[in-house]
């Protein structure tokens, strides 16, 4: 295996057919088609340089490998799918969140202009000044 880290989305397949125990399954799952399921793990395969799947009657098996790799990857793979359906979820009229921003001064005005014209007065936005210039901000770092 290579020191890069494999790409997410090839990571989000894998877990996928983890999960369904088929290729046609995860790509029903994924919205997208078995031959595009069969390259990305083709891909990942390469990329890591281990055998991940057998066939095993009309579907496929997990190798021992796959099995280990899935067991330290499901976490973090579920909780990015979290944080992307949230975001899908969001809704400006009755969400309660709270942004913190950090902007030069000025723009922290235009900022919470804006922000006070929104229609939600339930959101909250707390905003940082960022320093204007290098040495203050390596100032700040050291503080």
């Amino acid at each position: 295996m290579s020191n890069d880290i494999p790409n997410f989305n090839l990571l989000a397949v894998f877990s996928a057919v983890m999960e369904q125990g088929s290729l046609s399954k995860a790509a029903d799952q994924l919205s997208t088609n078995q031959s595009t399921i069969s390259t990305a793990l083709a891909r990942l395969k390469k990329e890591i340089g281990q055998e991940l799947f057998v066939r095993k009657g009309r579907g496929v098996a997990p190798t021992s490998y796959a099995q280990s790799l899935y067991e330290q990857i499901k976490a973090p793979i579920n909780e990015l799918n979290g944080v992307f359906q949230s975001m899908a979820n969001f809704d400006e009229q009755s969400s309660e969140r709270k942004f913190v921003i950090s902007a030069p001064e000025h723009l922290q005005w235009v900022l919470l202009n804006s922000f006070a014209a929104l229609p939600n007065q339930n959101l909250s936005l707390e905003v940082f000044d960022q320093p204007d210039n290098d040495e203050r901000i390596y100032e700040d770092l050291l503080t």
